[in-house]
């Protein structure tokens, strides 16, 4: 089972965002991606930056599944 990374663990807001920016593109069928990033753009203890590129890539996802659903 894939564990999530703890964001708090890395030093420094540039490699935290670069984690949220791998988790964002991990495959849109691969669970518990949504929740992830819901919870860090939600997390008052993450900075600022590290918040809202997880809000952006929340967006994206979602707008994204909303499409191939609404295609379908």
């Amino acid at each position: 089972m894939f564990s999530f990374p703890d964001l708090a663990a890395a030093s420094g807001t540039v490699q935290r965002l670069r984690i949220v920016q791998a988790v964002a593109a991990l495959p849109s069928d691969f669970d518990g991606v949504v929740p992830w990033l819901t919870g860090v753009s939600a997390d008052e203890a993450a900075e600022p930056e590290v918040r809202l590129a997880a809000l952006v890539h929340l967006v994206r996802r979602t707008a994204d599944e909303r499409l191939a659903i609404s295609l379908r």
